[in-house]
């Protein structure tokens, strides 16, 4: 009797758990996940394995603070390398949402896409005025290599791999969250004190969210791609990094 053996063209078992069921979901986010981790794991690793100074943002000796700041940049930079290559092939026609967020149409809207944009740097200049200076450009550029890996992790590379008709950006704002409190965790635990884990997560998890609603209704109106990190580095690094 003939026996049938698949053809090598075809995949074989673990092959097909990726095309269908629940692994296809993870096949989807492996991207997000490898970003996900350099953006949050460089610096509790170089604590960990190197003994880099567990002081805060501003004390941090700046041939330590490269190293700070090296996961979200990092990370921001490879996501902005893949959606160049995304692009180039047209794959960010069949992802919702499109890299470009779309402006809200009216005069109000663009006034207002201005002032959210303006009012940031504005905050910035006046920090910088009132000094340390040093200290001030280390809270905000980790804030903002921080706040552009967020967004171009979550609400760029998670849609890129979901066809028409599919929610991405839901996963997006989901996923956002669950990256905000696996950061905390991390954060936490390499801290000197250390901290109660679970509590770390869920506390992230819960700030990650409303950041992410936040930024989604910013994102519909008044639209546009830059007023969304711009608010959330304003609110989260220049407003409430430098009163903790």
């Amino acid at each position: 009797m003939a026996m049938n053996h698949p053809s090598p063209s075809e995949p074989g078992i673990f092959g097909r758990a990726l095309q269908g069921g629940s692994l296809q979901f993870l096949k989807k986010i492996y991207r997000w996940f490898n970003l996900t981790i350099v953006q949050h794991a460089i610096w509790p690793l170089l604590v960990a394995v190197f003994a880099a100074p567990q002081v805060a943002v501003e004390d941090t000796p700046w041939n330590w603070f490269i190293g700070r700041v090296a996961g979200p940049l990092l990370a921001t930079l490879l996501a902005l390398a893949y959606i160049r290559r995304a692009a180039a092939r047209g794959i960010e026609e069949t992802a919702l949402p499109s890299l470009r967020v779309p402006d809200a149409p009216g005069r109000v809207a663009q006034q207002v896409r201005y002032l959210l944009i303006g009012v940031p740097l504005m905050m910035l200049a006046a920090r910088l005025l009132a000094g340390p200076v040093d200290e001030v450009v280390k809270i905000a550029l980790l804030g903002l290599f921080m706040t552009t890996a967020y967004h171009a992790i979550n609400f760029w590379i998670v849609p890129l791999g979901f066809e028409h008709g599919v929610r991405a950006i839901d996963i997006g704002t989901a996923l956002f969250a669950v990256s905000w409190g696996f950061g905390d965790v991390l954060r936490v635990g390499a801290s000197a004190e250390g901290g109660n884990l679970p509590i770390a997560f869920l506390a992230g998890l819960t700030a990650g969210l409303l950041v992410a609603l936040v930024c989604r209704g910013i994102r519909r109106w008044p639209g546009g791609t830059l007023p969304a990190p711009m608010v959330q580095w304003l609110v989260i690094t220049l407003v409430l990094g430098f009163t903790g």
